[in-house]
């Protein structure tokens, strides 16, 4: 699952391009094309779009087009981090930071 910030005006996935992890929320808004797959996770069914700013995760092929307007984010908002992820974030936690999570990990790998 890799997770996504879009920063271009908008991100379209199209049916067949992979499965998407969303929050409650996300899914409400585009219930009418997306297929529940497992927890938290989506088939699309028809074409969906997320605008700029929304986190996302996403299995499925990147296209050079979706990577000109995504990015891999910095921070990820707590309930976006909760449906990604199959982590707890304790309810005081505002979010996590997977680049300094990966960094103490890596700092303790060579210990």
């Amino acid at each position: 699952m890799r997770i996504l910030k879009v920063i271009g005006k908008a991100a379209r996935f199209m049916p067949g391009a992979g499965m998407l992890a969303l929050t409650h929320a996300q899914y409400e808004a585009r219930l009418h094309a997306l297929m529940p797959a497992g927890k938290n996770e989506y088939i699309i069914k028809q074409p969906v779009e997320f605008k700029c700013g929304e986190v996302l995760g996403f299995t499925g092929e990147i296209s050079k087009a979706l990577l000109e307007i995504t990015e891999e984010p910095r921070y990820i908002p707590q309930p976006v981090a909760q449906a990604v992820t199959e982590k707890t974030v304790e309810k005081e936690d505002v979010g996590i930071n997977p680049i300094a999570d990966f960094k103490e990990k890596k700092h303790h790998a060579k210990r």
